[in-house]
Order: C-alpha cells, then sequence, then structure tokens
C-alpha cells in the first residue's frame, strides 16, 4: 500500500510559498513589489486565468537572481525557524502510523523538490512527489520546466508512481491501457459571459474589470444590490453570524 501526503494545508499549517515570499521579502531578497507580483500571478491562477507553471516559473526567475548556494542557506534557515515549526502533529503521526503498517509513504506537493526532500527527512518518509526545478550553471532557472506536481500533474505522477509499484512487484497489467483503466466523466463549469461585479457604497461605485472575477459555483447566480459583509476568514464566529 501507498500512503501520500499534501504537504500545504496538511501536513503544514499554511502554504509553504507563502512562507518562503514573505521570509523573501523581510531578508530582502524580494521587493515588496514584486512580491505584489507573485501575489497576482497566483490570484489568476486560482481564478483559472493562468497556468500554474506560469507562476512557478516567475517564482524561479526571482530566485534566480542569486546562487543555488545562496538559496539553499535561505532555505535552511527558514525551514528550521518557519516550517518544522508548523508542521501539523497529526500529520506527523500520520506518517509514522503508516510506516509502522508497512506502508510506503511519500510526501507528494507542488513544492519544489529540495524542501520536499526536507520535509520527507524530518517526517521519516519513503519517498517524495515534487515539482523538477531546472538550475543553468549554479542558478535556479524557469527554462526546461519539468513535471509539475500540482493539480492534474500530481495526480498522474501519483498514479504513475503506483503503476511503477507494481511493475517492481511483477504484477501484470490488467487496465485498458498498461496499468491504468480510463473513465469518462462529466466536467461542469460556470459560464463567466456577463458575469459583472461592483460594489456600492454610501457615496462610492467600484466596478471590477472584466476578467477578473470567478464564481465557484456552476449555477445562475443572482446577487443585485445584495448587501456586502467584511468578514475576516479566522473569525468563525462572525462567519457563523
Amino acid at each position: 500500500m501507498v500512503a501520500f501526503f499534501d504537504l500545504d494545508n496538511t501536513l503544514l499549517d499554511g502554504a509553504n510559498g507563502n512562507i518562503y515570499a514573505l521570509r523573501m521579502v523581510r531578508e530582502g531578497y524580494m521587493g515588496p513589489r514584486v512580491l505584489l507580483e507573485v501575489l497576482r500571478y497566483t490570484a489568476l491562477y486560482k481564478m483559472n486565468r493562468l497556468p500554474r507553471r506560469e507562476v512557478f516559473g516567475r517564482v524561479l526567475e526571482i530566485m534566480g537572481q542569486y546562487t543555488i548556494v545562496d538559496m539553499i542557506g535561505f532555505m535552511d534557515r527558514n525551514f528550521e525557524t518557519h516550517v518544522i515549526p508548523r508542521l501539523y502533529q497529526g500529520g506527523v503521526d500520520g506518517v509514522r502510523e503508516h510506516r509502522d503498517k508497512g506502508h510506503v509513504t511519500v510526501i507528494a506537493t507542488a513544492a519544489g523538490e529540495y524542501i520536499a526532500e526536507r520535509v520527507r527527512v524530518q517526517l521519516g518518509a519513503d519517498d517524495i512527489i515534487a515539482s523538477y526545478t531546472p538550475t543553468d550553471g549554479d542558478h535556479m532557472t524557469s527554462d526546461e520546466l519539468g513535471p509539475m506536481a500540482f493539480m492534474e500533474g500530481k495526480l498522474d505522477m501519483a498514479a504513475e508512481y503506483i503503476a511503477a509499484q507494481f511493475r517492481r512487484a511483477g504484477l501484470e497489467p490488467a487496465g485498458d491501457e498498461d496499468y491504468f483503466q480510463n473513465a469518462g466523466y462529466q466536467s461542469v463549469k460556470p459560464n463567466p459571459e456577463g458575469l459583472e461585479f461592483t460594489l456600492y457604497t454610501a457615496t462610492d461605485a467600484a466596478r471590477a474589470e472584466a476578467g477578473t472575477v470567478a464564481i465557484q459555483e456552476p449555477v445562475a447566480t443572482q446577487l443585485d444590490r445584495a448587501p456586502a459583509f467584511k468578514v475576516a476568514l479566522g473569525d468563525a464566529a462572525a462567519l457563523d453570524a
């Protein structure tokens, strides 16, 4: 049996990318303006308007300004002080429990290979599935990006990992495509045509630019002049009110 563990918001309280981005700003590796650019790229990705590959590539361009030795020192330093303390104890225990049962434990994350390996060693897991980080001499580069371990890419890499375990065990393929069984399914997504968002106050109005707003549910939505409330996600009581 193979047990896969995601890193961001599963083993880790938060996203490792956000942790390191903030540390890069505070330690002078990244200016506030560049941070805003990265956050903009991330927001566009979450609205399905920009491939994650481009976000990852932009981050590598920023990190590529410094040598790999510099970046490894930066990542190691902050791993000890800002990543390890945020590892969920439940996730740590989960990895240990599966290992005690003889299961293969794999850290599957969109993070780069170096951080994924640090987490694997810290938790005593067996293997990693992570995004390949290309290099050019002694610098990171966004050229020739390899497989990205996020969303569908992560699922494909996990499936291939299991297939490799089958091959290693000498099991014969039984799917309609090697070890894989194809299945059809229907996917429904919202139609953004005509979607507008305008926020009115007592004295003014602000309209979002076309293409900068997305809806999550594939159903018709009419919120004309609906009241709006600002609530922090961490304020559970306010969200229930």
